[in-house]
């Protein structure tokens, strides 16, 4: 079977056979492309003694005839109790240690000079392959190595969409592919004196008191199969605008009552935002170009068309002088109004605001997916996440690589393919702070192992 088709697509059709169950059809579609390891089924082989079956799915990752040098080979004590007793797996020049653990089942223990290890050396077309690295780049493998914390989940959450930290830094809003608004608050204790998010103290899952449950979207309204879902928060975190492909919603964060539903698509909108100097207008951007201004105390609309516009600057995005792909596109302002960032499924870019010249572009000598991005409090860093699992935290002046979070650090090594991040948020406040919302639902908030430290010295 000849797996010719692009390693992009090829890879979201992994993803699809694994969020549907379909299991046999995701283990040969991940066999025969070499996109897929499924650690999982092959572990389960060897408790069974499946001897020559694990060695035969083994051998599908590394064709001999186009490199004898990285034939995986494996060596197994085949005993009369089907344990395996010293094992040494080498796959693609990675080595990896079977040890028996103490309930009986053996555990992989991957060579940390390669944090590929139990996750990343799954996928040939991973960030692994991608990154301009520097001199100082440091990899993160295991959870020793960074402060994590995964905050308290909700069975009704199947999805985090979009992802923001309040404006004082105490919470985290996050919107799900439901609707579903949730909040997380850090208090104020003898252990997190100033009351801001922190990954070493736990956050509480907050409602209010005699309020509503949750904060929702209208989905009735949605009127396309693939909606696009965004929010803003207010300067002084007392309210939102949010979405969810239908009308949208401007919510009060302290009752989490509705104050008001305007916008029946279509069009469908595609980006909120509140004015700086007055919370009570906010842009809505549609799929159609247009944009809408909207005064919440006149009820007042004001309808833009970039038609009708005078052009001051028009420049089409280009990867290496190439067009680039039709894509959902991010753009996020630099703390210092000068630049912004530009987020594209296949590479990062920096713009000079006002000429729109392009200062920086970061783009993957490998195709890899780009989720999200979003710069620190301070603008000195880009953290990017990836649907390989991997957050990659870029120096914002040249885009060098300096450090990578692998999935392993976070995640449990038998997670399913389908579960990785797709929303990104930075601390307003800590620039070494940001937060991930993952394909099940989870939130996790990172910080370097040390209390003071940064990304690179921290190690």
């Amino acid at each position: 079977m000849s797996f010719n088709l692009n390693k992009e697509l090829a890879l979201l059709v992994l993803q699809y056979f694994d969020e549907e169950d379909f299991k046999e059809a995701a283990r040969t579609f991940g066999r025969e492309s070499g996109l897929y390891f499924d650690l999982k089924y092959f572990e389960d082989m060897v408790l069974e003694g499946n001897w020559d079956e694990a060695e035969n799915y083994l051998s599908g990752f590394t064709k001999h005839h186009q490199n004898p040098d990285q034939e995986p080979h494996l060596l197994m004590d085949r005993d009369s109790n089907s344990q395996p007793s010293t094992s040494v797996l080498t796959y693609s020049g990675a080595a990896m240690e079977w040890k028996p653990s103490t309930n009986g089942r053996p555990s992989m223990d991957s060579d940390e000079r390669d944090c590929n290890g139990v996750f990343g050396d799954v996928k040939p077309y991973s960030t692994e392959e991608s990154h301009n690295k520097s001199k100082n780049l440091f990899d993160i493998c295991t959870p020793s190595l960074c402060q994590s914390l995964q905050l308290p989940k909700h069975p009704e959450v199947k999805k985090i969409v979009r992802l923001a930290y309040n404006n004082a830094g105490n919470s985290i809003l996050a919107l799900a592919s439901n609707g579903i608004h949730l909040v997380w608050l850090w208090p104020r204790t003898s252990f997190n004196l100033d009351g801001k998010a922190s990954a070493q103290v736990c956050s509480q899952l907050w409602q209010p008191k005699d309020g509503l449950q949750f904060m929702i979207n209208d989905l009735t309204t949605v009127k396309c199969g693939n909606p696009i879902s965004c929010f803003a928060l207010s300067k002084k975190d007392g309210y939102v605008i949010s979405t969810s492909g239908g009308m949208v919603s401007l919510f009060n964060m302290v009752t989490f009552k509705t104050l008001r539903t305007i916008m029946s698509p279509p069009p469908m909108v595609t980006c909120l935002a509140f004015y700086p100097e007055d919370n009570n207008i906010f842009g809505i951007g549609f799929d159609d170009s247009s944009i809408v201004i909207y005064h919440v105390r006149d009820h007042e609309i004001i309808l833009w068309n970039t038609n009708g516009w005078e052009k001051l600057k028009e420049r089409h995005l280009q990867i290496e002088g190439n067009p680039v792909p039709v894509s959902e596109t991010q753009i996020q302002f630099h703390p210092d109004q000068i630049n912004f960032l530009v987020v594209h499924i296949n590479h990062l870019a920096i713009y000079e605001a006002t000429e729109l010249g392009c200062v920086n572009q970061w783009v993957p000598e490998v195709p890899v997916l780009i989720s999200q991005a979003t710069f620190s409090s301070d603008g000195h860093t880009v953290y990017s996440i990836f649907v390989d699992g991997t957050v990659a935290i870029f120096d914002a002046s040249n885009f060098q690589l300096r450090c990578r979070v692998y999935p392993s650090s976070y995640l449990s090594s038998t997670s399913s393919l389908s579960i990785y991040p797709i929303s990104i948020a930075a601390h307003p406040h800590k620039p070494t702070q940001f937060a991930v919302g993952l394909t099940d639902g989870s939130v996790y908030v990172f910080e370097p192992r040390e209390p003071e430290g940064d990304w690179i010295k921290s190690h």
